[in-house]
């Protein structure tokens, strides 16, 4: 990319940037959703902001829905793609009429349609619905009625239960409608059901851990099944311990030869600060313009915008000033 003049500028706004973020104290943009607010992220017609084999997902009468009709060699996901989950609350209704799903949070994308991280487990079975799994590494961390600390090495601790299996179950309509919320604020995840505690973790596992990362559906490999989602919401939930969140958000290339090209600016200086303050600081990177995202901005400490000037800046589109100093 060709080398500008205003670039040693843009680079000294970034460092100081860097520099005085870990230093905010009791500073956060307010909400313009609320702490009450739960936006929806599907929005019933379509599947705008989701990625995944069409051959397996759609949408019909307002439902997400995943099939299988022959068997499935490998286990395949609907990715959200329009961000990332970091401290947050999830709730969605659900029913699974046959075989073994699971929501996958703070998860890492493989390629391909193809996710591993935490995932909160529901089946047409009785035994896994609730427990936290860890797709792709520790496999079952919390049991259906555990509550379970991991230390820093990863050794389990059962601090009580919360229930037993079989009593938990009975809360679970099968073949019906049932409401998923996980809650997860720092290291520790909550799963409910139908509004009554399945699982509970706090995760100090320092080479496991993930406190960012994408939120997916899956589809398990094996036999035909079916899963449905509807009313599918998000809200994002201030840091904790200290930790601070910035927003980048980079402006759509533009000029010849993309010379002015602010995706891969924004994305390495996510990786270089991740490098340096990673544990004290979470950041999401939005590409292309102004996030699709309804939550976007919803638990951020700070925004940095990089792109061009004049009438193609993303504040600048659609009066969205307003919108900025409503923060």
């Amino acid at each position: 990319m060709p080398f500008h003049s205003d670039g040693p500028k843009k680079l000294a706004v970034l460092l100081l940037l860097a520099i005085a973020l870990p230093l905010l104290d009791g500073v956060a943009l307010s909400s313009n959703s609320g702490e009450e607010g739960l936006p929806a992220i599907f929005d019933g017609k379509s599947l705008d902001g989701w990625e995944g084999d069409q051959k397996h997902w759609r949408v019909e009468n307002g439902v997400l829905i995943g099939e299988t009709t022959t068997p499935l060699e490998k286990t395949t996901y609907l990715i959200w793609r329009q961000g990332t989950v970091d401290d947050f609350e999830l709730t969605l209704s659900y029913r699974i009429t046959s075989g073994n799903s699971g929501i996958q949070y703070r998860s890492q994308d493989l390629g391909g349609f193809r996710v591993t991280g935490y995932q909160a487990d529901m089946e047409s079975g009785k035994n896994f619905s609730g427990i936290l799994y860890e797709q792709g590494g520790r496999g079952i961390v919390t049991k259906r009625g555990e509550k379970v600390t991991l230390d820093t090495a990863g050794v389990k601790k059962q601090d009580s239960l919360v229930g037993t299996s079989q009593d938990l179950q009975s809360v679970i309509k099968s073949g019906e409608w049932n409401q998923y919320r996980i809650v997860a604020r720092g290291n520790h995840l909550q799963h409910f059901i139908n509004g009554t505690l399945m699982s509970e973790t706090t995760d100090n596992d320092k080479s496991k851990q993930s406190f960012s990362g994408i939120l997916a559906f899956q589809l398990h490999a094996g036999q035909p099944m079916k899963v449905e989602f509807k009313d599918i919401r998000l809200k994002r939930l201030r840091l904790t311990d200290g930790r601070k969140k910035l927003i980048l958000l980079a402006g759509r290339a533009s000029h010849a030869q993309g010379a002015h090209e602010f995706r891969a600016g924004c994305l390495l200086f996510q990786k270089c600060l991740e490098k340096s303050i990673g544990e004290k600081l979470v950041t999401a990177v939005y590409t292309d313009g102004w996030p699709k995202d309804p939550t976007a901005f919803d638990n951020a400490d700070a925004i940095l915008l990089f792109s061009d000037g004049g009438k193609g800046h993303p504040v600048i589109q659609s009066n969205r000033l307003a919108q900025i100093d409503a923060l």
